[in-house]
C-alpha cells in the first residue's frame, strides 16, 4: 500500500458564529462570508487532543460554483467510495440521502475513545439515515485500525489517512482544521456541510443534529 503521509494543515481563519442553543426549534445562525485562501504549515507527529467544547464553527455559504474536485476513499475493509466535492458540498458515493459525520480521530487519543461510544450508539439507532466515516489521522495503517475497531466494537466505517489524504486536505482547507482531534464534520442528507467541530459533543446533541439534517 502506497503510504502518502498527509503533512499539511491550515491556519485558516474562518468566519464563525455559534449555533443557537435552541436547536429544538431548528434555527441555525448563518454567515455571509466566504473562506479565504488557506495558509499551510507542516503537521506535528502528535495531533493535539481537545477537551469537551460546545462551540461549533459554521461553514455555510461557501462559494459553490468552484470546480468540482473528484476524490476517492478506501476504508479499512477495502471498500472504495467516490467523492465529488465543490465548495461546501461533499457528495459521497453510497451515502445519498444520509447524514454523514466525517470524524478525524487517533488510536492514541483519549478524547476520541470517550467519543466512540456516542458514535456507536447513534450509528446503531439511526443506521437507516446516518453514517459515521472515521478517518485515523495519527499515521496508523489498516491493521492496527481494524484491531482497534474490533476491540472497541465499532460498527461504523473506519479509514486510514494513508488512503484518504486528499480528502483530509480538502476538509482541512475548507473548514480551518488546526489538527485537534476528535474533529467532526457534519454533512446533511443533501451532501452539504453544516458545521465543523473540535472536541466531544454529547450524544443527545448529536442526535438532534442527525434528525435536523436528515430532513
Amino acid at each position: 500500500m502506497k503510504k502518502t503521509i498527509y503533512s499539511l494543515i491550515t491556519l485558516l481563519a474562518i468566519g464563525s458564529s455559534l449555533y443557537a442553543e435552541n436547536i429544538e426549534n431548528s434555527t441555525i445562525e448563518t454567515t455571509n462570508s466566504t473562506l479565504p485562501i488557506a495558509q499551510t504549515i507542516p503537521i506535528d507527529d502528535t495531533v493535539v487532543q481537545t477537551e469537551n467544547t460546545e462551540v461549533i464553527y459554521e461553514t455555510n455559504d461557501v462559494q459553490k460554483k468552484s470546480n468540482i474536485k473528484n476524490m476517492s476513499m478506501t476504508d479499512t475493509d477495502g471498500k472504495s467510495y467516490s467523492i465529488k466535492a465543490s465548495g461546501n458540498d461533499i457528495k459521497i458515493e453510497g451515502m445519498e440521502g444520509k447524514v454523514v459525520f466525517i470524524e478525524f480521530f487517533g488510536l492514541n487519543c483519549p478524547a476520541c475513545k470517550d467519543y466512540t461510544p456516542h458514535l456507536i450508539n447513534l450509528q446503531e439507532k439511526y443506521r437507516d439515515k446516518f453514517q459515521v466515516m472515521a478517518i485515523e489521522v495519527q499515521k496508523h495503517d489498516v491493521d492496527p485500525i481494524n484491531a482497534y475497531k474490533k476491540s472497541h466494537n465499532i460498527n461504523y466505517i473506519t479509514l486510514s489517512n494513508y488512503d484518504v489524504g486528499s480528502m483530509v486536505r480538502y476538509v482541512a482547507d475548507k473548514s480551518g482544521w488546526t489538527g485537534a482531534i476528535p474533529f467532526t464534520v457534519a454533512i446533511n442528507s443533501k451532501g452539504e456541510v453544516q458545521f465543523a467541530q473540535e472536541g466531544v459533543l454529547s450524544e443527545e446533541k448529536l442526535a438532534k443534529y442527525i434528525n435536523l439534517y436528515s430532513k
